[in-house]
């Protein structure tokens, strides 16, 4: 029989672990939670390279091809996301975010026609929405399992992808100012910094494989759970279920206003962004309005 002394030491012991997984669990969904929206927000940072070779109205249909994949898949995932194994969604969800951000900036020297390009363009921003309404809800629900905590970290993650492409492009545009670009060599310039970053978040999903593998473990599909206890959630799961109509009519308010709002930000934003091409040029900071200007002339 255990002394006291040694149930004590063992259950300090066990709580110490319960900690440390916490803690680990809490940075696996912390760096998930930042490669969620990482993408998107690698697209609508560098804005002089957008008003620079694109057309005025880019930033916005972007934004708005990236949301509409993501909620056209989200919904998708909440009528039939029960149906796929987790690994395949994650792995796929990475692979896409990869490949378009490398292949974004890329598109540039191989497409002339600016219309063109814009289209092509929002095909792989496109993907990179789909691929976070893949990623995010199978995600977020092996967090959840794990502990609520998790749920915040992802959360926190989402904030923090914001800051992130911020700082890299601060970065890569002090190295250039430093370096003294002449006139003649700005767009040349300005392409090979914005790849750079591109390629810089591209690292980054690559090391969320990685971060993946050490969550893989934990995620449980619904196919794989033993007979008796599937045919028991089978049954919980027919009372419960809600046809498309139902699903529709629970989230149709609050998607109207999420789109109202981007709606109205969106339609305005395009009549600021391309008044920033006429503001005169001033060497002393590459900002996106003087960027645009020295372009332009």
């Amino acid at each position: 029989m255990l002394t006291d002394v040694e149930e004590r030491e063992q259950l300090i012991n066990s709580k110490t672990q319960d900690k440390i997984s916490d803690k680990k669990f809490y940075r696996i969904f912390l760096l998930l939670g930042i490669a969620s929206l990482l993408p998107f927000n690698c697209v609508i940072v560098p804005v002089d390279f957008w008003l620079a070779f694109y057309d005025p109205i880019f930033l916005s249909a972007a934004s708005l091809s990236y949301n509409a994949g993501n909620w056209l898949v989200m919904i998708y995932m909440m009528l039939r996301g029960y149906k796929h194994k987790k690994n395949v969604l994650v792995l796929t969800s990475l692979t896409t975010w990869l490949v378009s951000l490398v292949v974004i900036p890329i598109l540039h020297p191989i497409i002339s026609d600016v219309l063109a390009k814009t289209i092509v363009t929002l095909i792989p921003i496109t993907l990179c929405g789909m691929a976070n309404g893949l990623f995010f809800p199978t995600v977020l629900d092996i967090g959840c399992k794990l502990g609520p905590l998790n749920a915040q970290a992802m959360m926190a993650g989402n904030g923090i992808a914001g800051l992130i492409p911020q700082f890299l492009l601060i970065v890569i545009k002090a190295i250039v100012t430093i370096a003294n670009v002449s006139k003649d060599q700005y767009n040349d310039t300005l392409f090979y910094q914005t790849l750079i970053y591109f390629i810089l978040g591209a690292g980054y999903i690559v090391f969320c494989f990685f971060v993946w593998m050490k969550l893989k473990p934990y995620a449980v599909d619904q196919m794989d759970v033993p007979v008796y206890e599937a045919d028991t959630y089978g049954d919980e799961q027919k009372e419960e279920k809600s046809s498309f109509v139902q699903v529709f009519k629970m989230i149709i308010v609050p998607s109207l206003s999420i789109f109202s709002i981007f709606a109205i930000t969106l339609a305005i934003f395009p009549t600021i962004s391309p008044r920033s091409r006429s503001t005169p040029t001033r060497r002393r900071t590459p900002s996106a309005a003087t960027t645009a200007g020295g372009t332009s002339a």
